[in-house]
């Protein structure tokens, strides 16, 4: 989580450095595509609001100026993240994020027990989101296109045609798709008049591509991973550890941020995206339980005090 956060400070400040607002006015970082960089930072957005959660609900295990210092620094890099990717000017990111963040209240709420505290805490959380998005109104061709969200808008109309387009592979190939990677060669068999010029290599979709070249098969084979991914967040949720939750939090957010951004795009076919995306979800699914926490403690204990018993007796430890 730290490698991945470091990266998107990374990732913000050489998009900030290289901002014009006449020439490049968006923020895209070390991503030739502003859209891809903001899949990466809306993945720091949500682990920066669970490291924040951690902090806070340690209070009691940590001193005082460990908990304060922790919070500060997990919600400055929270808004701090939120400001760069409302720099990157996109919507759907913005949208996934807000839905990463979302989800994350709402596990926040149903594992505390005086919720209604919480609630005066969610309302500062959005105010600073808030704050943080006012605070880039500097930037006004970003915000002029973050205001401008019409179904009718051209780019959108367009990505709706691909869509429609490409479903109509699923009529010629349900069961395994065109192929995975195929999606160039097959999108040329259905082109309508509208989308007809432009040569697509994604259907700026993830979930679209999907189905069209991996067809039923794929579709299977995703599904049974996220109900394995979910079993393994419902134990560690269930086991009411902070460890456990934490990590449940932080991969709940990223994981649906990411998902609400790729029904819009395809950032997550972007090498430092995917990879930074597999290895937090399984970072975060190795996380142990409380009940393996305790089996550890436990263990380290037994064989502290078999140490100390075989020294008294004069036995090599």
């Amino acid at each position: 989580v730290g490698a991945v956060l470091a990266g998107g400070g990374v990732q913000a400040a050489h998009g900030l450095r290289g901002l014009n607002l006449e020439g490049r006015p968006r923020l895209s970082g070390t991503f030739f595509n502003p859209d891809h960089c903001a899949l990466y930072l809306e993945i720091c957005v949500t682990l920066a609001a669970a490291v924040t959660w951690w902090f806070l609900r340690n209070r009691r295990r940590l001193s005082m100026d460990a908990t304060v210092v922790g919070a500060a620094v997990g919600g400055g890099l929270w808004l701090g993240f939120l400001f760069a990717l409302g720099l990157t000017g996109s919507r759907a990111a913005l949208v996934a994020a807000g839905a990463g963040c979302a989800v994350q209240g709402v596990l926040v709420l149903v594992w505390s027990r005086g919720g209604r505290k919480h609630l005066g805490l969610a309302a500062a959380a959005l105010a600073l989101a808030s704050g943080a998005l006012v605070a880039a109104s500097h930037y006004g061709p970003v915000l002029a296109r973050l205001a401008v969200f019409d179904l009718s808008d051209s780019n959108i109309a367009l990505r709706w045609a691909i869509w429609r387009d490409s479903l109509t592979l699923l009529g010629s190939f349900p069961l395994t798709g065109t192929g995975l990677g195929t999606f160039l060669e097959a999108f040329a068999l259905v082109q309508s008049p509208a989308t007809v010029g432009v040569r697509w290599v994604r259907a700026h979709n993830d979930l679209v591509e999907l189905l069209v070249t991996a067809g039923a098969v794929g579709a299977v084979a995703v599904a049974l991973t996220l109900v394995g991914v979910g079993r393994r967040l419902y134990r560690l949720a269930a086991a009411g550890d902070t460890e456990g939750r934490a990590a449940v939090l932080a991969l709940a957010g990223v994981l649906a941020a990411v998902a609400v951004h790729e029904m819009a795009d395809f950032g997550a076919s972007l090498p430092g995206n995917w990879v930074a995306l597999v290895v937090v979800t399984g970072a975060l699914l190795g996380s142990p339980s409380a009940g393996g926490l305790r089996r550890v403690r436990d263990g380290r204990r037994r064989s502290a005090r078999a140490g100390g018993s075989r020294r008294e007796s004069g036995e090599p430890g």
